[in-house]
Formats: structure tokens, C-alpha cells, sequence
């Protein structure tokens, strides 16, 4: 396993410290596509994806991928509560990024969002993949590898 990840995601683990985390970053099957390898990581994690490009998951870009993570570090998903400083949440967004190669693609089930002042102040939608009340985050793929940030929160 990746040691940088090892010790984000320990840290990741300690300071969001409700709700159920899912922060994973494996290498990927080179022969699978895209669709292939998200649908088993998927599975692997228990989500329920059924489709994604119009489905429960959207293609997203880096900036809205870097909101979203921020955002689920930053709050929790049922109350809006805070859980860590916003400059906090920021920085373990940007490495959890920085784990994956340039050709990285971006896939959430949260594309809607209210944003002020370029940030996020709450999610507008999304299509569930958990059993939980509220989930969402981001999974990552690029040539190698494939990864998630995601929560479950719950009411």
C-alpha cells in the first residue's frame, strides 16, 4: 500500500470523526475501462452505482471534485455541523488528489451544489449509492489506480 496514503488516510479516519468513511486507493485492473474498473471498485465497496454518465454517478472536474471533498471533511452531511476547520479540510481534499496521476478522472453522485464565494455551503442533490440517509464523495480513476473519499452520514 502507498505509504503517503497510509498516513492520509489514518489521519482522514481520526479527524472526521462521525459517520461511516470510505477512502480507498488501489491499483486498478490496466485491462479494465473506465466503466469496468468503477463498477467493480464499486461493488467492492458495497455501493450501489448501477450507471453512471447521467446515472448515480456524473463525471465531475478537479475544482468541483476539491469542493466536494473539502465540503464532506468539513461538515456533516445530516446536520451541516462543522467537524474541522475549512483550511483543514482543504489541504487532506488536495493530497488525497495529488495521489493520482495527471490523466485522472472524477466521479460523484453530488454534481449539484450551492456554492458562495466559490465555496460549497450545501449539497442540492444527489442519488444515493449506500444504504445511509446522506452519502456522497468522490471516486478517482486514472491509468493506475483508483480510489475513494466518501461518506456516510446519517439522520
Amino acid at each position: 500500500m502507498n505509504e503517503n496514503f497510509t498516513h492520509l488516510r489514518a489521519e482522514i479516519l481520526k479527524t472526521r470523526n462521525c459517520g461511516l468513511i470510505h477512502c480507498e486507493f488501489i491499483e486498478r485492473d490496466k485491462d479494465d475501462d473506465i466503466r469496468s474498473s468503477l463498477i467493480k471498485f464499486s461493488e467492492n465497496q458495497g455501493f450501489k452505482i448501477v450507471e453512471f454518465d447521467g446515472g448515480r454517478l456524473e463525471k465531475i472536474n478537479i475544482e468541483l471534485a476539491q469542493k466536494i471533498l473539502t465540503y464532506i471533511l468539513h461538515y456533516d452531511l445530516a446536520y451541516h455541523s462543522e467537524i474541522m476547520p475549512i483550511e483543514n479540510a482543504s489541504l487532506l481534499a488536495r493530497r488525497f488528489l495529488k495521489l493520482f496521476s495527471p490523466d485522472i478522472k472524477f466521479f460523484s453522485n453530488s454534481p449539484g451544489t450551492e456554492e458562495v464565494k466559490n465555496e460549497i455551503v450545501s449539497m442540492t442533490g444527489w442519488l444515493p449509492i449506500t444504504q445511509a440517509t446522506f452519502d456522497t464523495g468522490v471516486i478517482a480513476v486514472d491509468g493506475n489506480h483508483i480510489g475513494c473519499l466518501w461518506v456516510e452520514d446519517e439522520d
